[in-house]
């Protein structure tokens, strides 16, 4: 008769019998030393308070780098060059109000936009003038510049408009600021402000209306 062969035992992993023996070694240890229990349940409980503490320390300090709230205006609504102002007082932390908001109602009032605002947007000194003249109504870093146009276009304050001259433009940026008899001033960009008027007096200065 052929020998019977026995199939091989197999063994355990190496890692597995560890980890095994650190388990029956742990619980020993803990049911001839109870107290040792309770340490380890008292540390990690001292674990999560102190977790919940940082992060309620950190939700405080977000908080405090908001700081203190104010008043400013906020527009109502879309506003462009030359409309008549409208805005709504509005509490904004502080750290979120431009240096130059206007927070006074009396400085808002029967006020017209420089330039154009966007609703929500808080209102600043240079977003508005006091009135409508030319002056009032040119942004910084532009020039008011009287033209006349060789055909009129009918553009009224607060129109944006481009300048051409012989099929050229001379300006793509320019908005109507006021009107008188036959005159109109034009806000332009500095640098070509000075194309205007040479145009203008060789009657071959038209503006082209945007919508």
């Amino acid at each position: 008769m052929s020998p019977v062969h026995s199939s091989p035992l197999r063994r355990r992993p190496r890692h597995t019998s560890q980890v095994g023996s650190i388990v029956v070694v742990t619980r020993r240890l803990l049911a001839r030393r109870p107290w040792v229990q309770w340490v380890l349940i008292t540390t990690l409980a001292i674990s999560i308070t102190a977790s919940v503490h940082d992060r309620l320390g950190q939700i405080d300090a977000r908080r405090d780098a908001w700081g203190s709230t104010r008043t400013v205006f906020v527009a109502d609504r879309p506003t462009d060059i030359g409309d008549l102002l409208h805005a709504r007082p509005l509490d904004v932390p502080v750290a979120l109000i431009p240096a130059a908001a206007i927070t006074a109602s009396a400085d808002i009032v029967d006020t017209v936009a420089r330039q154009s605002i966007g609703e929500g947007e808080i209102v600043t000194r240079a977003d508005v003038a006091a009135d409508a003249g030319a002056q009032a109504m040119t942004p910084a870093g532009w020039l008011a510049v009287p033209i006349v146009e060789a055909t009129r276009s009918g553009a009224m304050v607060g129109d944006r408009v481009q300048v051409a001259s012989d099929g050229f433009v001379l300006s793509a940026r320019a908005f109507v600021v006021a009107q008188f008899d036959e005159v109109t001033v034009l806000a332009v960009p500095a640098a070509e402000a000075p194309l205007l008027p040479a145009a203008a007096e060789a009657a071959a200065l038209t503006l082209l209306l945007e919508p």
